[in-house]
């Protein structure tokens, strides 16, 4: 076993990182957060979607160019992702905000 493997988060008794206890999967570097009182494993596409919607929350919401805004970053989502995608996102982040105040 090589020293990077040892360092990107395996011992030197595994041949395989162990999987993680709530996906399954083996991951090198395994985290588990909570969010929304559940325990989710920071590979999980839950957590990717958290992550994405904090970042997104810290957009401006008018902005001279080439800065992205909240509402071009959403436009952005519909033409990738649908617009059940953008729904889904503005609303979490139209409750996020009216928890804020």
């Amino acid at each position: 076993m090589s020293r990077l493997d040892i360092v990107k988060g395996m011992s030197m008794n595994q041949a395989q990182p162990s999987p993680c206890p709530l996906c399954g999967r083996a991951h090198q570097a395994m985290g588990v957060v909570t969010l929304n009182g559940r325990e989710v494993c920071t590979y999980s596409e839950e957590w990717r979607a958290e992550c994405e919607l904090r970042t997104v929350m810290r957009f401006p919401d008018r902005a001279r160019k080439p800065k992205v805004t909240k509402l071009m970053y959403l436009d952005m989502v519909e033409k990738e992702r649908g617009y059940p995608t953008r729904k889904a996102m503005r609303d979490e982040m139209v409750k996020r905000y009216r928890e804020k105040k």
